[in-house]
């Protein structure tokens, strides 16, 4: 009988078959796989009945859906210390997606009708410099989220790239120890 090591991986159902192939390049077959989905909130409310005696219950549960990957390894897998070595360097971890916020230009927008709200309703010259106020409050706020947003998927941008540079340096030096074989 072959002597193996194994490995539980827990994942998003989005994540699996990423997952496993990523395993395999590392020797890991999978052995098994487990789909589990927990409860994590469970809310009941009962409100009396319009017609009649009695109450309607209403229940809604909140879960947790997750798969368990099952994998093993055989010891006597050729150059198994370098593939260990560079299994613990690969990054196996989720690459950050840009955001797509559009809240700054909800705000864009709400200043915008603000301003042209004030303006309707004031037609003084008191009213138009507040309502131009009003407008370049928002605007500037929007401004500064616009901002903020862009600097934050610069950041995801570099850590993205930062990954799949990692991870194709991996994925080049477990292809070169193939080769040797």
């Amino acid at each position: 009988m072959q002597r193996t090591e194994s490995k539980v991986v827990t994942v998003m159902p989005y994540q699996e078959n990423t997952r496993i192939s990523e395993m395999e390049m590392f020797g890991w077959n999978l052995q098994g796989r487990q789909d589990v989905v927990t409860p994590v909130h469970a809310d009941s409310d009962a409100t009396p009945k319009l017609l009649g005696n009695g109450y309607n219950i209403d229940t809604s549960i909140e879960s947790a859906h997750y798969v368990k990957l099952h994998f093993v390894r055989p010891l006597d897998l050729p150059n198994l210390g370098q593939i260990r070595k560079l299994e613990s360097e690969y990054p196996f971890r989720e690459l950050p997606e840009e955001s797509k916020s559009t809240w700054p230009w909800w705000v864009i927008v709400v200043g915008i009708a603000s301003f042209a709200i004030v303006q309707g309703v004031e037609k003084s010259v008191e009213g138009f410099i507040f309502a131009t106020i009003v407008g370049l409050v928002f605007i500037g706020i929007a401004i500064v989220g616009l901002y903020a947003n862009g600097k934050d998927n610069e950041k995801k941008r570099k850590i993205r790239q930062e990954i799949l540079e990692k991870r194709q340096e991996v994925i080049e030096q477990l292809k070169s120890l193939s080769k040797e074989n």
